[in-house]
C-alpha cells in the first residue's frame, strides 16, 4: 500500500479509475470520452507537468485503487499559487484502508515543498457528501462555499 507519483505508464489505469468514478457519481449521465481522458492525462504528465500533480494509491498487489489529481493556479487578484484538487477517488472496495488520508497528506507535503499556502477541493460528485465532508474536516479543511450544477440540455 503505497502512494506514488503517476507516470505515463499509469494512464490506462488512471483512465479506468476515471471510468469507475464517473459510473458511481452524478457524472454517469455524461458520455465517457476515453481518448480525451488519456490525452488530458498525457498532457498533465508531460508538457504541462509543472502545473499538475497526479498521485496514485496502490494496494498490496500494486494495483491502482485510488488517485488524486491537482492543478496549480493563481487567483486573479494574487500571484500566490494555490492548489485545486480536480479529481480525488478511492475505489469503493479499497475505502477504509487509509488510501484517501495518505493521498491527501502526500498532496499537502508536495504543496508545502513548493510554498503553496492553500489547497482547495470541492465535493461535486453528488455522492456521499456528508461522509466526504466529514473526512475533509477531520483532515483540517473547512467548508468555504458550495457547488451548484444545472443541466442545460
Amino acid at each position: 500500500m503505497a502512494i506514488r507519483f503517476a507516470t505515463p505508464a499509469d494512464i490506462p489505469g488512471l483512465t479506468e479509475l476515471g471510468r469507475r468514478m464517473q459510473a458511481i457519481s452524478r457524472f454517469r449521465t455524461f458520455d465517457f470520452d476515453e481518448a480525451r481522458v488519456k490525452a488530458s492525462l498525457a498532457l498533465a504528465l508531460g508538457e504541462k507537468a509543472e502545473r499538475y500533480v497526479i498521485l496514485v494509491a496502490t494496494d498490496s498487489q500494486q494495483r491502482s485503487v485510488g488517485a488524486l489529481m491537482a492543478t496549480l493556479e493563481r487567483h486573479i487578484f494574487s500571484q500566490q499559487p494555490v492548489a485545486s484538487v480536480m479529481m480525488f477517488l478511492v475505489l469503493p472496495e479499497a475505502r477504509m484502508g487509509g488510501h484517501a488520508v495518505r493521498l491527501l497528506k502526500a498532496l499537502e507535503q508536495w504543496c508545502k515543498n513548493r510554498g503553496i499556502k492553500e489547497i482547495n477541493f470541492g465535493i461535486n460528485s453528488g455522492e456521499a457528501f456528508a461522509a466526504v465532508g466529514g473526512f475533509a474536516e477531520r483532515m483540517g479543511y473547512r467548508m468555504v462555499g458550495a457547488n451548484y450544477a444545472k443541466h442545460t440540455a
